[in-house]
């Protein structure tokens, strides 16, 4: 316990010492529920429209990534095959070793 808290000051006696008890916590829900419940269908019109323009970018991005990553993996391929003809040329370029 920190020395500057006095031991009859817990948590049950900070909440008795507050301004709002149980009901007034409850009559304050109970006004957010109706304001949210008469605001929320008109919030719920014009957020519907930002809403649709978000998931409409996100998909666009997406579509732009998925090209971007299937032309990394084509160069990849490609890569990789330039490095196979590489090591096939070298191979076939080679001396064998002679036996002296």
């Amino acid at each position: 316990m920190p020395e500057s808290a006095h031991p009859s000051e817990t948590i049950a006696g900070r909440q008795k010492g507050s301004s709002m008890g149980g009901v007034g916590t409850f009559a304050l829900g109970v006004a957010a529920a109706l304001v949210a419940g008469a605001l929320g269908p008109a919030l719920g019109r014009r957020a519907r429209p930002l809403a649709r323009t978000a998931i409409k970018e996100a998909i666009i991005v997406g579509e732009g990534a998925r090209h971007r990553v299937e032309g990394l993996r084509e160069d990849w391929a490609d890569l990789v095959e330039e490095a196979r003809a590489d090591v096939r040329r070298k191979q076939v370029h080679a001396v064998p070793p002679t036996n002296d």
